[in-house]
């Protein structure tokens, strides 16, 4: 994942959180509780060919000569696979965490490094032009033209926070798949949900 939040005086921050895939491995697996097929140019099995089959990168796939998964494709083809392989650099390599190149096995481990750089304006003697020139730049995006059937421009954390609260008034729907592996995991650690 890549997170770059940049704050805006008096407003909620830009916050851009994206998987560098074209699509989060998260929504992988809930696509694959669900038992649903996902869209074409989203992942590869572990020979490289396409599918639409989440399952390629949830579980070992069978007949792959030990345990291989598939994998998820990078957005923006070649240019899009360079930030994916910085950030595994950086938070896995830089961090001490560790990167991803284990032999393929049957563990579902997912191990998260990060790595954090922060910047202020004020230490930079910019703090009143990057308030000023922040607010200025998001106004003018939003200012600009919708699509067809689209409420408003947005900037990044927008769709984030209102999903947190619809969430909060009308609460979260689980898949059934979902719902099962969460008790699984509580049940291990001696909790029981209803």
């Amino acid at each position: 994942p890549c997170c770059i939040g940049i704050p805006l005086s008096g407003r909620a921050p830009f916050v851009l959180d994206f998987a560098t895939s074209r699509v989060a491995q998260g929504k992988m697996r809930v696509a694959y509780n669900k038992g649903e097929r996902v869209p074409e140019g989203y992942l590869i099995d572990p020979h490289g060919r396409p599918t639409t089959d989440p399952a390629v990168v949830v579980m070992p796939q069978p007949g792959s000569g030990g345990g291989l998964y598939g994998a998820l494709m990078t957005s923006g083809e070649h240019k899009g696979y360079g930030l994916p392989v910085a950030c595994e650099l950086l938070g896995g390599a830089l961090t001490g965490s560790g990167t991803w190149h284990r032999e393929p096995d049957a563990l579902r481990a997912v191990v998260n490094g990060m790595f954090t750089v922060l910047i202020s304006p004020k230490a930079l003697g910019t703090q009143e032009a990057f308030e000023r020139e922040a607010l200025a730049f998001v106004d003018w995006i939003g200012r600009g033209p919708v699509a067809p059937g689209v409420e408003s421009v947005m900037i990044a954390g927008d769709p984030e926070r209102r999903a947190r609260e619809a969430r909060e008034r009308d609460g979260i729907e689980i898949d059934d798949g979902s719902w099962n592996e969460i008790c699984t995991s509580a049940a291990k650690f001696g909790l029981k949900l209803s």
